[in-house]
């Protein structure tokens, strides 16, 4: 994507280049010859200053005789003429520009093998044609390519849930272990070798069976009770009406029984079967089969069978994968148009700057800058307009950095 837009960085380029030479060499001689003047601020002579004009704007601006010089419109047509001339010229250099990124582009597609590169994410399927073989079967009779795989998505959000409440829930039993037999870095000399313990035989089974059956938890749970002479930190408990009663339980024990019942859930909630949402991720055997497949229209209804190449795992929010469409679609305008605000809101900020920049208030804050640019026209246009645009581009790439900085203050007040 950079190598695209640094490509068009090019065309426009070219294109400003070859306008300026034939703004030279052709517009400006003949808008002199038949006016009498270079159209540049600070290149003319106002009326009546033929002391410091050359010969040729003397005898085109203003008669040796002292009348007047009389400009002549037709020349005109030129301005006409040249219209075209650079419409032309841009669409020429576009569809070069184009074409030369086509032939790239195809020459890295063709190039690409991985899983990713041949998967397609298939939105918007009607629930009659929600399960694997109806969808490969579908595919197929399109007649675009074989399908390799088809994964549809469920709606995984009880078991989400409860692996989110587990990490909760192992976090404090982490925080608890830490109070408790604290942090102690490993101290080692420059002729020592740092030895790991082993893992005892009772531990967690996880490690060793790759089953969903295999516990979660390590059965060995009080290996370390009693290895730390510090007290093992304590919870309180709240029960009774209104919850006004408490006791103090062994904070270890408490969050160890909690991940053991919420292991068991898990365990339960694996073995259930999901309902399919309308989302599928399909797998080609060829790259060319993929992008067939995208650029296909599978359904003349709208938004339903909506094909697109699918992102790398590790991008994807598995989470919004069972979300309903008319939520999913509801937050990306909402988003569009809170992008569309915070633009807009930020260019408001570039008001008070091209405020600045006016020569008349330029006098009040900075006089001397304002005579300065007073007497040099060309100084006084070129910041007068390029200021604010390269206040707008700096401020377009500083807000992306400064809505980090707020994520990460936002993150680090809320985990405090």
């Amino acid at each position: 994507m950079d190598g695209v837009f640094l490509s068009f960085f090019r065309f426009a380029i070219q294109f400003l280049s070859l306008v300026f030479i034939f703004s030279v060499l052709i517009i400006l001689p003949v808008h002199l010859k038949y006016t009498g003047k270079y159209g540049i601020p600070g290149w003319d002579t106002d009326d009546g200053d033929e002391e410091n004009c050359d010969d040729y704007v003397c005898d085109y601006g203003h008669k040796k005789d002292g009348k007047k010089f009389v400009p002549d419109p037709t020349y005109l047509w030129i301005y006409v003429i040249f219209t075209y001339v650079f419409t032309g010229l841009a669409v020429y250099l576009l569809l070069q520009r184009t074409n030369k990124i086509i032939r790239i582009r195809q020459r890295f597609l063709g190039g690409q093998t991985s899983t990713t590169d041949r998967t397609v994410r298939l939105s918007g399927i009607p629930p009659e044609m929600r399960s694997e073989d109806t969808i490969k079967g579908f595919i197929e009779s399109l007649e675009v390519g074989k399908v390799e795989g088809v994964t549809l998505c469920r709606d995984w959000h009880e078991l989400d849930s409860l692996v989110d409440e587990r990490l909760k829930i192992l976090r404090q039993l982490e925080r608890a272990w830490t109070k408790h037999i604290g942090y102690k870095r490993p101290i080692q000399d420059g002729n020592s070798v740092l030895l790991t313990r082993q893992r005892p035989s009772g531990s967690s089974q996880l490690l060793d069976d790759s089953s969903e059956q295999a516990h979660l938890l390590s059965e060995s749970r009080g290996e370390f009770r009693g290895s730390c002479d510090r007290p093992r930190p304590k919870i309180r408990l709240w029960y009774g009406p209104f919850r006004l009663q408490y006791r103090k339980v062994d904070a270890i024990d408490y969050y160890e029984e909690r991940l053991r019942r919420i292991d068991e859930k898990i365990e339960d909630a694996r073995r259930k079967e999901y309902p399919p949402t309308e989302l599928a991720f399909v797998t080609m055997e060829s790259i060319a089969a993929s992008q067939t497949l995208v650029q296909t229209i599978i359904s003349p209804r709208p938004m339903r069978l909506f094909a697109r190449l699918a992102p790398a795992p590790a991008d994807v929010v598995w989470k919004n994968t069972y979300l309903p469409r008319p939520r999913r679609m509801t937050q990306a305008w909402f988003i569009t148009s809170v992008i569309g605000f915070l633009t807009i809101f930020w260019s408001f900020l570039l008001i008070p700057i091209a405020y600045v920049l006016e020569l008349e208030t330029l006098h009040k804050v900075f006089p001397h800058l304002a005579d300065l640019l007073s007497e040099h026209p060309l100084a006084k246009s070129l910041i007068q307009t390029g200021l604010p645009t390269l206040a707008l581009s700096l401020l377009t790439v500083a807000v992306p950095y400064l809505y980090n900085c707020w994520y990460l203050l936002v993150n680090a007040a809320g985990s405090s």
